[in-house]
């Protein structure tokens, strides 16, 4: 691992701002998929979210080329580059400490993280262990194919444990800043609109950020969200 000073991370965030990175960032013109960007833009993208092929894929196959030069470079900072080109999508996340004593780094060597643990609401949680068993299903059925679920499919989704509720309008006023909060996650893409109905697909990188415990454990994690919202409700 690169040594890591105090000035690391002050050099990053100025390189950030450097002005070839801005003038990148600042336009809107399509770039060539041959054209080489710099290290900075890719990086100061990826801290802003998941890279997507489908949605960026200029942006996609530049990381990819430059992966060794990425990885050097936010391993300085206490990130790691997880590229996946099966699934075609590309974020960053913190290194763990598992990983540092893997590598003998000292808790005193190590980088101060610039990437925090969100802080998610109930509903957000819970929405997103729904859709995830619903990608599992799907998977076991339609692996090749995307799993596209409509906004009142995800109200069927969530009435069930909303019987509270006193009327419909405020289950879907929930229901939707729920759905939309999910989509500024990366989790949900909407994909097309007709009339009151909004299709979104459901992103197959939520699988890969679920710790695999969870995944196999879902059963017991939902009873303890219905738990919760029993209480809730009560």
């Amino acid at each position: 691992m690169s040594d890591f000073s105090e000035n690391t991370l002050d050099d990053f965030l100025d390189d950030l701002q450097s002005p070839d990175t801005q003038m990148e960032l600042d336009t809107n013109q399509k770039v060539d998929v041959r054209s080489k960007l710099s290290v900075g833009f890719m990086v100061s993208r990826l801290l802003h979210g998941v890279i997507y092929k489908k949605d960026d894929p200029t942006l996609f196959l530049n990381i990819v080329k430059s992966r060794a030069a990425i990885y050097e470079y936010v391993e300085q900072i206490g990130l790691y580059l997880v590229i996946n080109e099966t699934e075609n999508y590309i974020f960053l996340r913190s290194i763990t400490d598992e990983e540092y004593e893997n590598r003998s780094i000292e808790p005193k060597d190590r980088p101060t993280p610039i990437l925090t643990r969100r802080q998610l609401s109930f509903d957000v949680s819970f929405l997103i262990l729904l859709l995830l068993k619903r990608l599992i299903e799907h998977d076991k059925v339609q692996s090749s194919q995307l799993l596209i679920l409509s906004n009142f499919e995800i109200y069927d989704m969530l009435c069930v444990f909303y019987k509270k509720e006193s009327t419909n309008a405020i289950l879907i006023k929930k229901a939707n800043a729920t759905i939309n909060n999910i989509v500024k996650l990366g989790f949900l893409r909407k994909v097309r609109e007709s009339g009151r109905e909004s299709y979104y697909e459901v992103r197959r990188i939520l699988i890969s950020l679920f710790d695999a415990q969870l995944v196999s454990d879902y059963d017991k994690a939902l009873l303890s969200y219905l738990q919760k919202l029993e209480k809730e409700n009560t």
